[in-house]
């Protein structure tokens, strides 16, 4: 985000040196700067005025004292439920691809926990314990059979396993997606301080820019990500949202205190485990201050640690993919999907399984 600021000043400051070169007088210099900072703002409130919301694609579900959004799609048949938990931040719409691939072969379900995507805020910090009732909550008003195949990226590794410790009669298999563990921040050597004091001052930016209607010019939250255009445009506009700023915040500050939550974990016993890992993992999301070579190999070592989380696990590498285009990219969504596909038969998940 800095970067464009920057380019903003040089821009400013360009004006501010050809108009004094140019000999004009102060008044119209004064005419010029108020015209550079208040006809983007006036443009952006009427974009925002005349914008329309996206309605949610899935159902909007009570789980006591809020609602979560629940994307169902695909074919009930003799395969297990599959339920995708999303990363840090992300709403259910970036998990398309990853969706519609597993849903050529069973029902899947994606949600927004609270306060992301459609999903209204909860009243307190949504930890991996507070996100675990939630979804049970969620999963039986929906009607969704059980026990499911649980799938989920990045910060969804402690999530599941809190659900699994909590509800494991719930719980038939779990896919870790380049999935975190509770020391990871140790591990990587992440100064945790510092981060989430740059991350709140980007957040008080953002809204801002958001409540002055900038956002509708220029979104610093959102890139192109090659989805199809109505996904595109859901991401859009989630993401111009005042709330999505507060969602990315309260997302990364309960999940510090879920990575203290989950310290005490246990082992998954012979619980089926399939752990998928991105060949380059760390390309591309790390912050500058970590050094890229270094935390890639701390985060390979921390992906074997799950592997050895169940007796019965097995582990994939997707080439080309980081952390974040494992599950936004379409060729490497269709590697992930091929191989739980390939997974789910090999190890005989059905749905109508009791544990």
């Amino acid at each position: 985000m800095k970067k464009y600021f920057r380019v903003f000043g040089v821009i400013l400051a360009t004006v501010i040196v050809l108009t004094i070169a140019a000999g004009l007088t102060l008044k119209i210099l004064g005419v010029i700067l108020a015209a550079v900072i208040v006809l983007p703002i006036a443009a952006g409130l009427t974009l925002k005025g005349l914008a329309r919301d996206v309605p949610p694609p899935g159902r909007l579900i009570d789980v006591g004292g809020h609602k979560l959004h629940l994307n169902r799609q695909g074919p009930k048949n003799e395969l297990p439920t599959i339920i995708i938990e999303a990363g840090t931040s992300m709403a259910s719409p970036a998990y398309h691809y990853l969706q519609a691939a597993l849903a050529e072969i069973t029902d899947v379900c994606t949600y927004d926990r609270a306060g992301l995507g459609w999903s209204q805020p909860a009243p307190q910090l949504n930890t991996s314990d507070r996100i675990a009732d939630d979804l049970h909550t969620l999963v039986d008003k929906a009607g969704v059979q059980r026990p499911f195949v649980f799938v989920g990226h990045s910060v969804a590794g402690l999530h599941m396993r809190v659900y699994q410790e909590k509800y494991p009669r719930d719980v038939q298999a779990i896919v870790f997606l380049d999935a975190a563990l509770p020391h990871m921040f140790e591990a990587m050597a992440f100064d945790v301080t510092t981060f989430l004091a740059s991350l709140k001052l980007q957040v008080r930016v953002i809204k801002t820019l958001s409540n002055l209607g900038l956002t509708y010019l220029w979104n610093p939250l959102y890139r192109r990500l090659g989805f199809p255009a109505e996904i595109e445009r859901q991401i859009k506009v989630l993401l111009k949202r005042p709330s999505a700023s507060d969602g990315m915040l309260a997302e990364f500050v309960s999940g510090l205190e879920s990575h203290k939550q989950t310290s005490h974990l246990g082992t998954l016993g012979a619980l089926p485990t399939l752990v998928v890992t991105a060949a380059d993992t760390m390309s591309g999301a790390l912050p500058s201050t970590l050094e890229p070579t270094e935390t890639n190999t701390a985060w390979l070592a921390l992906q074997a640690e799950l592997m050895a989380l169940s007796s019965n696990s097995c582990h994939v590498t997707i080439k080309n993919a980081d952390h974040n285009s494992l599950v936004t990219d379409q060729a490497n969504v269709h590697a992930v999907a091929d191989h739980i596909g390939a997974w789910i038969a090999e190890k005989n998940l059905k749905r109508d399984v009791v544990i």
